[in-house]
């Protein structure tokens, strides 16, 4: 069972024995003060749940001992009761606005001072409770929010890398691994759409083919890893003589087409030009 701490604040040694006996009946620990002084450092030794204040007293009084612990930072929380007398309404009200949470009225009522202690008491631990679980709530939201941060990270790394790995299957799809150009499916894809363009009124265009005469030479004398590194510049003379819009691909084996959208005559130009490069390129091993 909880014992609550009380500090009863009175002038009168008469009222102090007489609150601290109703007190101490229902279970409570009870310190007293004779003075404002005496209380502030009763506050400082140990923490009360509640304070009884009476009004009266010499020096600072009541009134101004509930404001100045009311508006302090480190003891707003604990509830004050003043006793006033029954009559004077005005000390009621100011004793609220200095931060009083209640009040009774003297002669002080045993039944009403337990029921009205007890009331706070009970007001003031729900509160704390209150306050530990929103303290408890709060870790676990952010504990929640850093899992599901991680959990989020995580996910994207996945869809990054499940997208990577989606555009480098289509990618391996539709490109020759050695020259990096366009494969033989990408390029029948892409002439049938170009026919079916030329069919419903586009103009139409070139296809130009080439292949390598006595690549099996390198290959056999050389190597395929030789052989390989001269189709990678092949590619590369291609890409750099060819317009971006042109498709340039691999067939297969030493042969490479390039479909441009050229009529005959800018073909046949175009043609020549990839034949003049080759007949001045020279491959070094």
């Amino acid at each position: 069972m909880t014992i609550h701490n009380v500090l009863v604040v009175d002038d009168s040694k008469t009222e102090l024995m007489f609150l601290t006996d109703l007190l101490q009946k229902v279970g409570m620990a009870v310190r007293t003060a004779e003075s404002a002084d005496e209380a502030l450092k009763q506050l400082k030794e140990q923490r009360p749940d509640l304070i009884l204040m009476d009004i009266v007293m010499p020096g600072q009084n009541g009134f101004q001992l509930t404001r100045s612990i009311s508006r302090s930072p480190d003891y707003a929380d604990i509830p004050i009761i003043i006793c006033t007398s029954k009559n004077q309404e005005t000390d009621r009200v100011w004793g609220l606005r200095q931060g009083a949470k209640d009040y009774i009225t003297k002669p002080v009522r045993a039944d009403e001072l337990r029921a009205r202690v007890q009331h706070h008491l009970q007001r003031m631990r729900l509160l704390r409770d209150l306050q530990q679980l929103n303290q408890q709530l709060e870790v676990r939201v952010r504990e929640r929010t850093q899992e599901l941060v991680q959990a989020n990270r995580l996910l994207r790394e996945e869809i990054n890398e499940r997208r990577f790995m989606q555009d480098r299957l289509s990618y391996l799809a539709t490109h020759d691994f050695v020259t990096r150009l366009y494969n033989r499916d990408a390029l029948e894809n892409h002439v049938q759409q170009a026919l079916l363009r030329h069919t419903a009124g586009e103009p139409a265009g070139s296809l130009l083919v080439l292949d390598l005469s006595r690549f099996r030479v390198v290959n056999d004398t050389c190597g395929y890893i030789a052989g390989d590194e001269l189709l990678r510049q092949v590619g590369d003379l291609l890409t750099a003589l060819c317009p971006g819009q042109d498709l340039i691909a691999r067939l297969g084996g030493d042969r490479f087409a390039v479909y441009a959208a050229l009529d005959s005559e800018p073909a046949l130009h175009r043609a020549q030009q990839i034949k003049d490069a080759f007949d001045g390129f020279e491959f070094r091993w």
